[in-house]
């Protein structure tokens, strides 16, 4: 009779997982650069950036990048705007000939003094867009993948009364998140999906 030998395999020890030290990413130097006719703004944190009327044309495109907790006043009448990857950030534009971008952004309070055609909002979250009684008919918003978008406007003078506490001077209007597709009459339709309470 032979005899079989069992073949045992042996295992090499285990090896303790290495250990991989993060290492702390370097701000990036803020940059506020004039190239040709585009004012270039980006990794400004905690400041207040301010553009004289000298310093702006009707000509000209501002673009921030990667900006966080900042206020932005554009004074003057400007050609476009856009705002991406920024979080916390006020900003003022008093005219803008054609349309400001909002892209990745996070708790943006756009307030619009006299017109801006159309803001496109990609993306974002958390996009209050403000208007005056001039600009309140002149800016259109357009949403694509964005949530908690509202649009705030004043009253018209005569349809509040100013001197009582419970009147309210100005109005907002949540942007709606949610839509309804569907065949109706023969026809494709979409419209807005109210929120349920």
């Amino acid at each position: 009779m032979k005899k079989v030998e069992a073949v045992v395999e042996k295992k090499a020890p285990a090896k303790a997982p290495l250990k991989v030290e993060k290492i702390p990413a370097v701000p990036k130097a803020p940059v506020k650069v004039l190239r040709y006719k585009t004012w270039e703004v980006s990794n400004y944190k905690d400041e207040t950036i301010e553009f004289d009327a000298e310093q702006i044309d009707s000509g000209f495109t501002f673009n921030f990048f990667n900006c966080e907790n900042i206020k932005v006043a554009i004074p003057k009448k400007i050609k476009n705007f856009m705002l991406n990857k920024c979080k916390r950030v006020e900003i003022s534009v008093e005219q803008c000939v054609s349309m400001g971008e909002i892209i990745k952004c996070e708790r943006i309070k756009l307030t619009v003094g006299t017109a801006v055609p159309q803001v496109s909002v990609e993306l974002c979250h958390q996009v209050e867009v403000f208007t005056t009684l001039e600009s309140k008919h002149r800016v259109g918003v357009v949403t694509t993948a964005s949530q908690s978008c509202s649009f705030k406007y004043p009253k018209d003078a005569g349809t509040f009364d100013p001197k009582s506490e419970e009147a309210e001077d100005s109005v907002s209007v949540a942007i709606p998140e949610s839509f309804l597709s569907k065949l109706v009459g023969g026809k494709f339709a979409t419209t807005p999906e109210e929120g349920i309470d």
